[in-house]
């Protein structure tokens, strides 16, 4: 410890902090993209006569895109292992959960009421109130609404409370990790966190080892790139998480019946391999924004976009799964026809980042408003977790001072 004293003012630098706090801003790109991919993912949805699960370039953005976000969040965790488990629950219940259940219920809202004025509800079976909004919150179903923030709160609480338990990082990553896989813990546990448990701890691995990754990054680009490309040429569209299950390992209920052992490796195969793409799909989207970045007008604009993708996730839910989408599907907006390659390469796109741009103003329109922010998109809308890169100042409670000092 450095102890210093000026005007009065004692401050204690920690010995590990060596320069000024400052952003991984390609992160911030990264996650700009991520969200873009759901925007364009969700444009598929305008062509009703179309089966666009069959779609090569929907399958490409289900192949990557919710691991890309599980990883992104991954590589951001490392500091909520030095909370304490009162902070941690408070800050991921304002964070996630108060949202989710805000939203879920807006959705609902808006679900009744859509049938209401002839449009039609966004790919979903059996009937919608806000009741059954409430319902879904509880329900492990890629088909809820907002089932992203649901399935991370459990992730990173999985994780969190294995660290707490045995102390060491490692173990916490494995046993969380065995834990998803074996049990289903009463239902909460879900498909959802068994394929996206991996790619969230290879995240805080990526975070750990983040200087060697640097090192190496022209080799992690072009053999994560090789490898996506391959699993890609082999993955199916159906062994998307939005198609095929994967049960927990050990069938408790079963066993205890039958007094023995009995395991269940249904799809086992396929889901590793569903979440080996994700993983190196990820990896090499990280080595190439890493290695593209330039800071600009144009970046630093989708960096800022990449802060509030909360609130691009929640307004899009409206925006673009129900009003532009009946507006299409009612023609009251014109929508030719298109070829199926030039509506999944350019169309869809133009309609993702028109949307994306949407939300975006009206995200910022809403943070004009303090305390409504807080109750749509939690305590902070822009995430104020600062993104070390290797050889930065390191988050520490022992450091006590306004800015970073030698």
């Amino acid at each position: 410890m450095i102890k210093e004293n000026s005007n009065m003012e004692t401050r204690v630098v920690h010995p590990t902090v060596l320069q000024k706090k400052t952003r991984i801003e390609y992160i911030d790109l990264l996650r700009c993209f991520a969200i873009y991919m759901v925007c364009w993912m969700h444009s598929f949805g305008y062509r009703a006569e179309y089966v666009f699960v069959n779609d090569q370039v929907w399958k490409f953005i289900a192949a990557v895109n919710m691991p890309l976000f599980f990883m992104i969040s991954g590589f951001l965790f490392s500091s909520s292992f030095d909370l304490s488990s009162k902070d941690f629950f408070r800050k991921k219940f304002t964070t996630l959960i108060i949202p989710h259940i805000v939203w879920i219920l807006i959705v609902g809202l808006s679900d009744w009421v859509i049938p209401l004025v002839g449009w039609t509800r966004p790919f979903r079976g059996g009937s919608v109130t806000v009741l059954s909004q409430i319902k879904a919150f509880f329900t492990p179903d890629p088909a809820a609404n907002f089932w992203f923030l649901k399935v991370l709160f459990l992730t990173e609480s999985i994780v969190f409370i294995f660290y707490k338990i045995f102390k060491k990082r490692y173990v916490a990553l494995i046993g969380s990790m065995l834990f998803v896989l074996l049990f289903s813990f009463f239902g909460v546990v879900s498909k959802l966190e068994r394929f996206l448990m991996p790619v969230f701890l290879v995240g805080i691995l990526l975070k750990q080892y983040y200087s060697s990754f640097s090192k190496h990054l022209n080799k992690i680009l072009i053999s994560a790139g090789l490898l996506f490309l391959v699993c890609f040429y082999v993955y199916k569209s159906a062994w998307t998480f939005y198609v095929m299950d994967f049960p927990p390992l050990f069938n408790f209920r079963q066993s205890f019946t039958e007094g023995k052992l009995v395991f269940d490796f249904t799809n086992i195969g396929i889901s590793v391999f569903r979440s080996l793409t994700g993983i190196v799909g990820s990896i090499f989207f990280f080595a190439l924004f890493q290695k593209c970045w330039k800071k600009n007008t144009v970046t630093a604009f989708f960096s800022h976009c990449g802060q509030i993708t909360l609130g691009i996730y929640a307004v899009q839910s409206i925006i673009h799964q129900r009003i532009l989408r009946n507006l299409v599907l009612l023609n009251i907006v014109a929508y030719p026809k298109l070829n199926i390659w030039v509506f999944s390469l350019i169309t869809s796109q133009i309609i993702g980042v028109f949307v994306l741009l949407v939300c975006v103003l009206i995200v910022s329109l809403i943070q004009r408003n303090k305390r409504l922010t807080f109750i749509l998109f939690g305590s902070s809308l822009i995430d104020q977790r600062f993104i070390f890169s290797e050889n930065q100042c390191h988050p520490d409670d022992h450091v006590k001072v306004s800015k970073c000092e030698a």
